[in-house]
């Protein structure tokens, strides 16, 4: 494969070139530009382009390639179309184990393989739950709770919590959860008093251990790489001054902390005909996927009643006080698209569709926070069945907005694995206003979808994408004013748009960064070469005496006809660095890097 290059073009000064991800998905107002591109020296391959779904031009479309959820009479179908409540898992990943242990030879762990790696995935939601029960539930019973719990989850986002159960509320004890990788000495003490015991016969003490994961930034899809969620071990439970329990593990049994497989949120995908919106400029009367809790879908929630906002069927909205799993829980309700075999021919895809969106993040306390999303898979075995296995990808977004209807078309070529044989798409709803603060309960019968398409096309590689909130933005000098009198204090830091110092890979990396993902995406072609990062400026010239250029960069004064100076260069992005690159799981890693390169003696990583 020929060489390939990036190119900037830049208006202040070159101060560094780095790559950063930011943990927490972005939240975005409808469409966002992520670019894309291949190689900028290769003609266009000749070829057919394919609907995998949504062919405009064949009225009689199968199952699969119909991405209109309708029959060919116009009757609600989901045509191969499958969907999921991401909140609940039949598998449990608790396990006595020597991994890691803390003390002796075993502890209890939450993990499991990744490719030959331990770690945690996406989307869990891990308990394990003690039972004890009081010989006489008319009177009180102080209780103590000691453990050692050592976690190891993405800060901020994955958490290990300790709960009691009081009358039928979990309350948690270790306030604000445990995260990051570090071992914490739990101690805590609360009574029980008539009326809080539960249980059939209202007389059990239930302490329980949960382990909550985000939908992204973990082992699963090589964004964070952990030696599992959490291990514990010692644990001590005291009522009413007798020590009830004492457990190290060293039996290799857990039995007095079996796996509790909690209810989940709820699927409430359900396709609808003649649906109400709020948008004033057009109206979709086909069938549409929407994920309004009506309270027959899923039995028991009573339905979710709208309070402002009552133009969903019923008057019923999307449900966000949790469902069956109660309300510390939020919806994460997915429909999957039907296995798509990739064509010959093609290299590069695109991903379309139709949302209805109400979101409109007012208030705090009001409004919910319900986002919807958009993740694609692949494999490149040959085997259909293997897409169970693979990780769901995306641009890490979280999308809000509206009222209105949006169209809105990703790019997916470097996403796709090298070679891939088969692929699927997927859209979710997601409350997830939680993170940022927004808790309320005054929702919409929102996201709706439609009018889905998946486009393959021939594409020259490789793949190359980036958002612009990973690119340099304009800036202000670091001083934070302009100082006339010494032009050399007018240093202009080049910060990409989301300048957030944080943790990667247990590294922190500044602001000053930019980020590109490139990928191989022709059947059996590899990256050989690593690229090079390009920089044209336009300088003003006035800086010209204060401006000092790192190595392979030229500066012409004069160039432009207004006299100001052309600054052009570029930065090898080598494998010769103490950054590391984003860890993911050797399937995940042929063909793909994540390019980065930094201001500094040595040259990043890739």
């Amino acid at each position: 494969m020929k060489r390939f290059v990036l190119f900037a073009t830049l208006a202040l000064a070159l101060v560094a070139v780095t790559a950063l991800a930011d943990t927490r998905p972005q939240m975005v107002r409808g469409n966002f530009g992520v670019h894309t591109g291949g190689a900028v020296d290769m003609a266009k391959a000749l070829g057919d382009t394919v609907y995998l779904i949504g062919n405009p031009q064949v009225a009689d479309q199968g199952a699969i390639e119909n991405g209109t959820f309708q029959d060919q009479f116009g009757a609600p179908n989901w045509n191969g179309w499958t969907h999921e409540d991401l909140t609940f898992s039949a598998d449990t990943f608790w396990n006595v184990s020597t991994f890691q242990a803390i003390n002796g030879n075993y502890s209890y762990w939450c993990g499991t393989d990744f490719d030959g790696n331990p770690g945690y995935g996406n989307d869990w939601n891990q308990v394990v739950l003690y039972t004890y029960t009081v010989a006489n539930s008319g009177v009180a019973n102080s209780v103590t709770w000691t453990a050692t719990v050592h976690a190891d989850s993405e800060p901020s986002y994955d958490f290990t919590y300790l709960e009691w159960n009081q009358g039928g509320v979990w309350n948690v004890l270790n306030t604000g959860g445990y995260d990051g990788n570090r071992t914490y000495n739990f101690n805590a003490s609360f009574t029980y008093n008539p009326g809080d015991y539960v249980g059939a016969g209202l007389n059990q003490i239930q302490l329980r251990i949960r382990f909550t994961s985000d939908g992204a930034w973990s082992d699963e899809d090589g964004l964070w790489e952990t030696n599992g969620a959490v291990q514990v071990d010692d644990i001590s439970v005291t009522v009413g001054g007798v020590v009830v329990e004492s457990e190290n593990f060293e039996d290799q049994l857990a039995q007095n902390w079996p796996p509790d497989l909690l209810p989940g949120v709820g699927d409430y995908a359900q396709l609808f005909v003649n649906l109400q919106d709020e948008d004033p400029c057009r109206s979709n009367f086909t069938p549409q996927v929407a994920f309004i809790d009506d309270g027959v879908i899923v039995p028991g929630t009573g339905g979710s009643p709208g309070q402002t906002w009552r133009y969903g069927p019923g008057g019923y909205i999307v449900n966000n006080t949790g469902g069956p799993a109660g309300p510390d829980f939020y919806i994460n309700n997915i429909i999957i698209s039907p296995v798509l075999e990739w064509p010959a021919g093609a290299e590069a895809c695109y991903f379309e569709w139709e949302t209805f969106r109400h979101e409109e993040l007012g208030a705090y306390g009001v409004w919910p926070g319900m986002f919807y999303q958009w993740h694609v898979r692949s494999v490149n075995t040959g085997n259909a069945a293997d897409l169970e296995a693979a990780t769901w990808v995306n641009r890490n977004f979280v999308q809000y907005g509206g009222p209105d209807y949006l169209i809105t078309r990703e790019t997916i070529t470097d996403l796709l694995e090298t070679g891939r044989t088969h692929m699927q798409a997927s859209l979710r709803v997601i409350e997830y206003g939680y993170v940022w603060g927004w808790i309320g309960t005054d929702g919409t019968p929102a996201p709706y979808f439609d009018n889905v398409k998946v486009v393959a096309y021939p594409f020259e590689g490789p793949g190359i994408a980036g958002r612009p909130i990973d690119w340099f933005q304009d800036n202000f000098p670091a001083s934070g004013v302009l100082d006339y009198a010494n032009l050399g204090n007018n240093s202009v830091r080049l910060d990409c748009a989301q300048n957030i110092a944080q943790q990667d890979d247990n590294v922190n990396y500044p602001g000053d960064s930019c980020w590109f993902d490139i990928s191989a995406v022709r059947a059996n072609s590899v990256i050989v070469e690593y690229p090079e990062f390009h920089v044209r400026m336009r300088a003003n010239p006035l800086f010209d005496s204060f401006r000092t250029l790192p190595a392979n960069f030229t500066s012409t004064p004069n160039f432009f006809e207004d006299g100001w100076t052309l600054i052009e260069g570029f930065v090898y992005v080598t494998a010769a660095s103490t950054t590391t690159r984003i860890p993911r799981p050797p399937s995940r890693t042929a063909g793909r890097w994540i390019c980065r390169t930094r201001t500094s003696s040595t040259p990043a990583t890739c």
